[in-house]
């Protein structure tokens, strides 16, 4: 029901559909993308935005098809690693309010990576990786991403 915070723009539920709808159709243009979904749920504010590609490059210009501002390397391969550069654009004013720390601690960004080879090694502590070695899940709250965006780094090692 609001429409500003703290001079923070927020997006009603119809914005927000229309925006995952807008990137769907954008991304489905991008040459290497593929089984592009979106969800959302508003009961618990966890948006979703799922799909494959054929190279970092891909991925890259997926992401920044999101945030057309700013032309970014999220993501990059090292030396046969996988690279995480994270690069959020959240409103920096929020760390200013004191007031919206409790709030911010409990919202979550989270990464999940899936890959088709087994993985060696991750580099972020906080990193999780599955028993099938092929998935890395990454959980930070907000209010410390906004404080060290570095949190979302991740270099992500593969077996031979």
């Amino acid at each position: 029901m609001l429409e500003e915070v703290d001079g923070v723009s927020i997006p009603n539920e119809e914005d927000i559909k229309s925006k995952l709808a807008q990137f769907r159709a954008e991304a489905s243009k991008i040459k290497g993308i593929s089984k592009i979904s979106t969800s959302y749920d508003f009961n618990t504010y966890i948006f979703k935005i799922n799909f494959s590609y054929n190279s970092l490059e891909t991925l890259n210009a997926v992401l920044n098809a999101i945030d057309k501002k700013n032309t970014l390397v999220h993501f990059k391969n090292n030396n046969g690693k996988f690279e995480r550069i994270a690069s959020y654009p959240l409103p920096k004013n929020l760390i200013k309010n004191e007031d919206k720390k409790e709030d911010l601690l409990k919202a979550n960004i989270v990464a999940v990576y899936t890959f088709d080879k087994d993985v060696a090694m991750v580099q972020n502590a906080n990193s999780k990786l599955s028993k099938s070695k092929k998935t890395v899940f990454l959980k930070q709250n907000i209010w410390n991403v906004l404080n060290n965006n570095k949190l979302m780094n991740n270099s992500i090692s593969f077996n031979p």
